[in-house]
């Protein structure tokens, strides 16, 4: 079960660095239109 909850905890961690990355780049797109670079 550990090795579960592990696994999850590194794909979430993968998934966050992914967004901090994708939203530190330039994007063509303005702002209104780019929904990864919206605050929810």
């Amino acid at each position: 079960m550990d090795d579960v909850i592990l696994g999850k905890a590194e794909s979430l961690e993968r998934c966050i660095a992914q967004i901090r990355n994708y939203r530190a780049l330039p994007s063509p797109l303005p702002l209104e239109k780019d929904f990864l670079r919206l605050e929810p």
